[in-house]
């Protein structure tokens, strides 16, 4: 169904769709290379170089209620907390700018979660700072160490009239508001951290320390029910960069 609305947007081609969906850049060589050799038997050819150049230079539009790249048009959000939608200086590099204009493609096409590897210092934050701006959304932050914790991922303790009072996170803030959660340096938490969130993404569902549930299909008392606009992106870096 994912690549079926991917071969829609604007730089739908089926060859494209079927890369994205099956993370071929992350795929190890050979395997790569027997789903090139499978796309290129089956008619299922990479765009032409020539095509891609003429998109380099594609101009961004904002109004008050879309923001379009080249031909691409996407629906701003209205924002309930603007405070929350970040403002980066940003440049626009054409190949950032392409960047994002596939991932607001795959938000049209129904996709929530997002994960961007890089080695350090390429632009992931401004990049995803860059996107939330042009679709409006508000964004909630999380920093990961490797001394996090599931329950600090859950639960943020705060000084209020000189006691520590427990109060959600921005995981449960953003789950139960609809908004964009960054997690960044996730690769330097510990595998127990991200399992979570793998758990998260791939069942939506997650058992909080207090009793409560998250959950995507359930409802009722405990259960904090995942907003449909829930969208989490994972920054990390490359393997074997700091």
């Amino acid at each position: 169904l994912r690549i079926v609305k991917l071969e829609n947007s604007d730089d739908g081609t089926l060859y494209n769709a079927i890369s994205s969906v099956l993370l071929a850049d992350l795929l190890p060589p050979t395997q790569r290379a027997s789903l090139e050799s499978l796309l290129n038997h089956n008619k299922f050819m990479a765009p032409n170089k020539r095509g891609m150049k003429s998109r380099q230079n594609e101009s961004i539009v904002v109004n008050e209620g879309t923001a379009s790249i080249g031909d691409m048009v996407f629906i701003r959000r209205e924002a309930k907390r603007p405070e929350l939608v970040p403002t980066p200086e940003f440049i626009n590099i054409p190949s950032q700018v392409q960047a994002i204009k596939g991932l607001l493609n795959e938000i049209n096409a129904g996709e929530r979660s997002f994960l961007l590897l890089g080695n350090q210092g390429v632009g992931k934050n401004k990049l995803t700072d860059r996107l939330c701006e042009l679709a409006n959304f508000e964004r909630e932050y999380i920093q990961l160490h490797r001394d996090s914790t599931i329950g600090s991922l859950t639960l943020s303790p705060s000084l209020e009239y000189g006691k520590i009072v427990w109060k959600d996170s921005p995981l449960l803030r953003a789950v139960k508001n609809g908004v964009v959660l960054v997690v960044d340096e996730a690769d330097k938490a510990p595998t127990e951290v991200t399992a979570i969130l793998k758990s998260l993404v791939e069942d939506g569902e997650l058992l909080l320390a207090d009793g409560r549930r998250i959950s995507r299909h359930n409802d009722g008392k405990g259960v904090i029910k995942i907003h449909p606009d829930f969208t989490l992106f994972v920054l990390a870096n490359r393997p074997g960069y700091p």
